[in-house]
């Protein structure tokens, strides 16, 4: 059985509830294995880079969602210094304050990161100290999902 869902109700998840969720966090990236859920804890994955508003340790913050989509506010600079060298492969949106425990009470949302990944970088690797933009993201809600 599928579940669908119409653009409006796609795009009140945004606005009603995730956007606001996500107004006190960062978006990190690893190395490592991605961890099975969100809720999961990093294990021994490898933060690489802390992605925030201007690099200040500033939440990231999103425009108002349109059409099931919820983009990055384009006024605003996302990025951040790589803290590691290594190869990315996986991104979390997770608190200013999250510790990588497992954590199911947590807003978190977790992806892939690469050439056909989420999240897309300039580059394969990251090498520290570098600096490191993201200059588009955006969450979709999906039309329809398996029920």
């Amino acid at each position: 059985m599928t579940i669908k869902m119409s653009t409006a109700a796609r795009t009140a998840v945004f606005s009603t509830g995730l956007k606001n969720a996500f107004n006190t966090h960062c978006l990190c990236v690893y190395s490592g294995t991605e961890p099975a859920s969100a809720d999961a804890a990093l294990g021994a994955a490898v933060r690489l880079l802390r992605i925030s508003t201007s690099g200040l340790g500033t939440p990231l913050a999103f425009e108002t969602p349109a059409d099931g989509v919820m983009l990055k506010k384009a006024a605003d600079v996302w990025m951040g210094t790589n803290l590691a060298t290594g190869t990315p492969s996986f991104y979390r949106l997770e608190p200013l304050d999250d510790t990588g425990a497992a954590a199911p009470e947590l807003v978190r949302l977790q992806g892939s990161v690469g050439p056909a990944g989420d999240l897309r970088l300039d580059v394969a690797a990251l090498v520290i100290d570098e600096v490191q933009p993201v200059n588009y993201f955006d969450l979709q809600m999906p039309a329809s999902m398996l029920g």
